[in-house]
């Protein structure tokens, strides 16, 4: 991202209204990737107010394996720098070569909760739930365990309002926040028999307006390197949606 200038992503992401950033720290196939990218974008973000978000992709061969890895990232520190403000599992299905079960997903974020420092939450990062997800993934397990759902609303060929409406109505039926994340890169990327999407800052801005209109307190993109200038711009034009409500100093009587 930004050439790898930690201080390039941070100024891009405050000019783009962000308030969150997600960066990967590890995975079954590449381990604990953390150390370099941490050394240099939690110090890039002091006296700012962005907060980074480590993210990994465990594979649940060995759960527990997989959950020290991520906990490895909510506990590294340096003097002075800020620390990561939450972890995102992403965890996804056995197209993607995951082995998640019940009993997998089970293991992962008992010891994940256990390792974690009692400041940080986890939003667990899960796929969308489609009419033949809705019964297979363990939505009902991962609940159990996270603070808040992220799915990844990606549409491809679908309608990007549909697919973010059914994401958030689905999951919030488990009493947890649901944060969507959308697609910001061409889905020929994955499917190249698919059609090419000729307004890619439109799929998003419909994304943005489904997600605002069935309760999303946030929503983010994936990703930052494949997102092109119509998916900055309306992913700018969300944030003005999305800002916070600037605090009223207290009225003192007298």
């Amino acid at each position: 991202s930004e050439g790898g200038h930690a201080g390039m992503v941070v100024k891009r992401a405050q000019a783009a209204g962000l308030t969150h950033l997600f960066v990967q720290t590890g995975s079954s196939k590449k381990g604990w990737v953390g150390q370099p990218v941490l050394s240099q974008l939690l110090p890039a973000t002091r006296g700012t107010d962005l907060k980074v978000i480590a993210w990994d992709f465990p594979k649940l061969i060995d759960p527990e394996d997989d959950a020290r890895r991520l906990a490895k990232a909510a506990w590294w520190r340096r003097p002075g720098v800020p620390m990561i403000a939450a972890v995102a599992p992403d965890i996804e299905t056995a197209s993607e070569g995951t082995h998640a079960t019940p009993a997998t997903i089970e293991r992962y974020y008992r010891t994940l909760r256990k390792a974690l420092p009692a400041r940080v939450a986890i939003l667990a990062t899960v796929p969308w739930p489609s009419e033949k997800r809705i019964h297979r993934y363990p939505y009902t397990r991962t609940a159990l365990h996270a603070d808040a759902f992220i799915p990844m609303a990606y549409w491809y060929n679908r309608s990007p309002s549909r697919v973010t409406a059914t994401s958030m109505r689905v999951l919030k039926r488990f009493g947890k926040p649901v944060f969507p994340v959308g697609q910001g890169y061409d889905g020929r990327l994955d499917a190249p028999y698919l059609q090419p999407d000729r307004h890619p800052g439109k799929s998003v801005d419909a994304f943005v307006q489904a997600a605002r209109s069935s309760g999303a307190r946030s929503i983010s993109l994936w990703s930052w390197q494949t997102s092109g200038m119509q998916q900055w711009m309306a992913l700018h034009r969300a944030s003005t949606k999305y800002a916070p409500k600037p605090v009223r100093p207290p009225v003192s009587h007298s």
